[in-house]
């Protein structure tokens, strides 16, 4: 237990003394500051629409909760880059040699890798869903209060922090395999153009639910409020997102292991 805490706590210091990590979280911060910025008005005229009755209070919470998610699911598409460069920096600057003398058994130091990555997107998370709740609800004078504080608050930030993190970690998972950061990243953007050019989802929605792109929209978007309709629930997407994660990381640890040994 003491030699996985210490390896954890190397793990962190590590990645958070990489300038590379810093740069890439504060790039996503700066996109994710902008879709609140193009957010900001649309929430004040939602809520000019309730004040004046041209909308319902149902019809409001709806709109806002879904443009909450999207300015999160937009930018937060970025997670995929900041995960591939968590695990890819110590490759691009030799250092993965040393992490190896530093931690000889390969499954504890990918697994602390792991477990790194998911607490600083879980925290990341947490910092975007506190701070696209405070806007929008600013932005409307406490108007957007009932989409935000009901018996779906935590539900609704249970969804965005397991999409954060999955988006952190698949592609983590993917960089560890090929021992490449860009590798990582177009693995990644093959598995998005797949979704965004609906491809496989005209010859089979069944298939194109299990892409992760689409689950994550599955997860936190309704299909009302997007032009591309959903192709599955939020329990499938949940699932089909904690499967990439899971499998990337899994298989990642496994040929490190093979590898290191060979």
């Amino acid at each position: 237990m003491s030699g996985m805490i210490a390896a954890i706590r190397s793990e962190w210091t590590k990645t958070f003394t990489l300038p590379s990590v810093w740069i890439i979280t504060g790039a996503l911060f700066a996109v994710f500051l902008l879709f609140q910025f193009l957010s900001f008005e649309f929430y004040s005229e939602t809520a000019a629409r309730l004040t004046s009755g041209e909308s319902t209070q149902a019809q409001a919470v709806a709109l806002l909760q879904g443009d909450l998610m999207a300015s999160i699911f937009n930018p937060g598409i970025l997670f995929t880059l900041l995960g591939a460069v968590i695990a890819g920096a110590e490759f691009r600057t030799g250092q993965f040699g040393m992490s190896v003398v530093a931690v000889p058994n390969r499954i504890r130091l990918v697994v602390s890798k792991v477990l790194v990555a998911a607490l600083f997107a879980l925290a990341l998370g947490v910092i975007w869903y506190a701070i696209g709740t405070s806007l929008m609800l600013a932005s409307t004078n406490g108007v957007a209060a009932a989409a935000v504080l009901n018996g779906d608050f935590f539900a609704t930030l249970g969804r965005v922090l397991l999409f954060m993190v999955a988006f952190a970690l698949f592609p983590l998972g993917l960089t560890l395999l090929t021992r490449r950061t860009l590798t990582g990243v177009i693995a990644a953007m093959v598995f998005f153009m797949l979704t965004l050019t609906q491809v496989v989802a005209m010859v089979s929605p069944a298939v194109d639910a299990f892409l992760p792109l689409s689950a994550a929209r599955n997860l936190l978007l309704n299909s009302d409020d997007t032009p591309v309709p959903t192709t599955a629930g939020p329990v499938h997407g949940a699932l089909v997102l904690t499967a990439w994660a899971v499998l990337t990381v899994v298989l990642a640890a496994v040929v490190t292991k093979r590898r290191d040994a060979s």
